[in-house]
């Protein structure tokens, strides 16, 4: 048997949760009870307690369908799996979504799509197979439709905050950022302690160009888990953008000791060394980046500009030659063959590699040496005596 004792709570309880929790002391078995105050609690952002209430009723359809939706929002795939195996096969549109869920972990997506489209045949209200079925079509690159589907998950059941924050996914990779920051947000009213939603609604920020809210973000999810890899690095990205370097630096190896394997750790690490003037540090860590992913065309690209830097031309050179041999299309690389030609005097050598880089395929701190570099030889052009 299951046990069904109640977990104990971590706050003050109100007085709709004490009603709930004394029908569930009387009767074990009153899932809808269990339901109700699983919700309240995960609106209340007290995740662990909904959680353990949930998996102790799991066999009842709508509270294991509330926890397979937190544990895949939350991306915890082995227990979502776990939970799929203990609750069983069943023919109706729930059960056809976790069909779903299970096709969608081992890679069918088309399975995934197909079940998902046989639970909203059998039930066109159940919200979780529109939102599944947006899941699927996303990760098939099938952005228009995914965003239909969640569109219409989220008209269906206004307070679903997975399906918001797949949305919000679905309008961040649109460039719709306003948007999106708005769809993660809603999630996160909806769910406080929503990890997911709070890293990819600071991402959000940090791009929109609020660095300081984003930052506000990544500290708050790591309050709730000082283990989360991802929100360190983020963390120390915002710190640098902000100049705060001893942070980032503490930031960036906290996230190092969490994620080791990490390649954009010692490439951002790097560039923050590049930053205070630290030469060796800055080639150092962008070699090691190199060994953790050898094919990398960025860390041969910042080493070229490390070397440039220095006037160490010919350095520069075999750092461009050897990235371009692992991704001779980069342009950032190719960025770095014209700089290298301004910097050797060839200026028309230059000017054509410039004009052949589209600059919207730059990384975006590389967008502005692009227009240093444009603006140094349209200068030198109007008068030609010049030296840069």
């Amino acid at each position: 048997m299951p046990d069904t004792s109640l977990p104990t709570p971590s706050q003050p309880i109100t007085p709709a949760e004490s009603r709930l929790r004394a029908k569930l002391d009387a009767d074990p078995s009153q899932h809808m009870s269990a339901l109700l105050l699983g919700d309240l609690m995960l609106g209340d952002g007290r995740v662990d307690e909904a959680v353990e209430l949930l998996w102790s009723h799991c066999g009842d359809r709508a509270c294991g369908d509330m926890l397979r939706e937190y544990l895949i929002g939350e991306r915890l795939n082995e227990d979502a799996h776990r939970l799929l195996v203990q609750r069983g096969s069943d023919a109706s549109a729930s059960g056809l979504v976790d069909e779903a869920v299970a096709c969608h972990l081992r890679g069918d997506l088309n399975g995934a799509m197909t079940r998902c489209r046989l639970a909203q045949s059998a039930d066109p209200e159940y919200a979780p197979a529109y939102n599944h079925l947006g899941r699927a079509l996303f990760n098939a690159q099938r952005a228009a439709a995914a965003r239909a589907e969640l569109v219409h998950a989220v008209r269906i059941s206004p307070d679903y905050a997975e399906a918001w924050h797949n949305l919000a996914h679905v309008l961040r990779d649109a460039q719709e950022l306003d948007q999106a920051e708005r769809a993660y947000g809603h999630a996160l009213r909806l769910r406080p302690a929503y990890r997911s939603a709070m890293l990819n609604l600071g991402i959000v920020l940090a791009a929109t160009g609020k660095p300081n809210e984003a930052l506000e973000n990544f500290q708050r999810l790591l309050a709730i888990d000082p283990t989360h890899a991802e929100a360190s690095f983020n963390l120390a990205l915002c710190e640098h953008i902000l100049l705060r370097y001893d942070e980032a630096q503490r930031s960036y190896e906290r996230a190092a000791t969490l994620d080791p394997r990490n390649p954009r750790l010692p490439l951002q690490q790097g560039r923050l060394c590049n930053d205070r003037r630290d030469t060796e540090g800055a080639l150092r860590m962008f070699r090691r980046a190199l060994d953790l992913n050898p094919r990398d065309p960025e860390a041969w690209s910042e080493i070229a500009m490390v070397y440039d830097q220095t006037d160490h031309l010919d350095e520069a050179e075999r750092a461009i030659t050897a990235g371009l041999a692992v991704a001779p299309g980069d342009a950032g690389l190719r960025l770095e063959v014209a700089n290298l030609a301004r910097r050797r005097g060839e200026y028309d050598a230059a000017m054509s590699g410039l004009r052949s880089i589209d600059p919207q395929a730059l990384q975006p701190h590389l967008r502005a040496r692009y227009q240093q570099t444009m603006d140094t030889l349209l200068a030198r052009q109007g008068n030609p005596t010049q030296v840069h």
